[in-house]
């Protein structure tokens, strides 16, 4: 379609490395797999709650969502800096939240959402 994606984001631990190189193959139209070369945004969203594989952490990545001081940990012992990391709970749609839930926020625009990641 000639459309590119304006950022990806992982949820599965086995979708770190081979995407990274992929990305990094479309950003350099072919020059290299090297995954600093790489220009597309790339976040990890760690599902998992107290226990987590390696394969989460990638340090090629541009942010890692964490819910937990355990897996944060965890990246860091994977080498993910702390301007990587992003500890935010579990993501859960809207209609889990509480009805009495009043402090929901206002969506954001792409580029607030970027600016507030530095991505």
């Amino acid at each position: 379609t000639g459309k590119r994606a304006d950022m990806v984001v992982s949820v599965h631990p086995l979708c770190q490395d081979v995407p990274l190189k992929c990305l990094a193959d479309l950003d350099t139209q072919g020059a290299t797999r090297d995954v600093s070369a790489r220009k597309t945004p790339f976040a990890t969203v760690v599902t998992d709650l107290g226990g987590a594989h390696p394969t989460w952490f990638n340090p090629g990545v541009d942010k890692c969502f964490v819910p937990s001081n355990v897996l944060r940990q965890a990246a860091k012992d994977r080498l993910l800096g702390d301007a990587q990391l992003i500890q935010h709970g579990l993501p859960i749609r809207r209609g889990f939240w509480s009805s009495s839930n009043t402090n929901a926020a206002a969506p954001q625009t792409k580029e607030a959402l970027r600016e507030e990641l530095a991505i």
